[in-house]
């Protein structure tokens, strides 16, 4: 994003992103999780990005705390590109963690993820295109 716009709906909805790419994308931003129904399909920002094509969408639901979000997420890409974690486990282990290393934070519990739960990623720029582990 450059010149001052901003990550809105209609900037994803009118972007070729997800078609060009496919890509996995984690938004480490307050409130950005949240989705609603709308004509009963996802709405919000998990909505605009898996409707463009992405692959998987994550994001906090609530505000989150800086240096906890930076630490969930440098969590997060160690088990799923260092340990080779699908997405959906490695998003419950770090949920799971809630009440353990960062006390009287609930931030852990903030992350939702939109997608399928075994999709992988790789440090290619290429994820596996079937989430099931298929050849």
């Amino acid at each position: 994003l450059t010149g001052g716009r901003r990550l809105d709906l209609l900037t994803v909805e009118g972007s070729q992103l997800g078609a060009a790419s496919a890509p996995f994308v984690f938004l480490n931003a307050c409130q950005v999780g949240t989705a609603s129904t709308v004509l009963s399909t996802y709405g919000g920002l998990a909505g605009a990005f898996l409707g463009t094509g992405c692959r998987g969408f994550l994001a906090p639901l609530w505000n989150v705390d800086d240096e906890v979000a930076k630490s969930i997420a440098l969590d997060f890409y160690r088990r799923t590109l260092g340990d080779g974690l699908p997405v959906g486990e490695a998003v419950r282990q770090i949920r799971a963690g809630f009440g353990t290393g960062q006390a009287g934070t609930a931030t852990a519990l903030a992350y939702v993820f939109y997608g399928h739960p075994r999709l992988q990623l790789s440090r290619t720029g290429t994820t596996n295109p079937d989430p099931g582990g298929g050849p």
